[in-house]
């Protein structure tokens, strides 16, 4: 899980599922941040791919990019899906955008976040 802030604060949540893949899906902490498209998720090329931060920021936070001179042509590249698979060939849209969006990059603060078990029984505090 990785928190997403910008300006001081908290603007996403990106929460990474494993099964046969990994995949990162958004979960919005901040109104005015919508997916490219369609999209709910992002393939990453490998599990633990460190780039695969930078691609969901790019798919799910377009608005903060809106400065790259790719973003509409990787916009209008993404169509209907609802999936960014970069397991394969990554297009050259999308290449030059991780290249653009490197000085927006370096504005957001970006924090991986464990999760550990609770542990504490509410009932022996009635």
């Amino acid at each position: 899980m990785f928190l997403v802030m910008g300006a001081g604060a908290p603007w996403l949540v990106l929460l990474v599922g494993r099964g046969s893949r990994e995949w990162i899906e958004p979960l919005y902490a901040s109104a005015g941040f919508t997916p490219m498209g369609r999209l709910w998720a992002v393939l990453p090329r490998r599990a633990g791919d460190p780039v695969a931060v930078l691609d969901a920021c790019l798919a799910f936070l377009p608005e903060h990019f809106a400065g790259c001179p790719s973003l509409a042509a990787a916009e209008a590249a993404m169509g209907e899906r609802e999936a960014l698979d970069l397991s394969g060939d990554v297009p050259e849209v999308w290449r030059a955008l991780r290249r653009e969006a490197k000085e927006r990059w370096e504005e957001l603060r970006v924090a991986r976040a464990g999760l550990e078990p609770w542990g504490a029984d509410p009932y022996d505090s009635l």
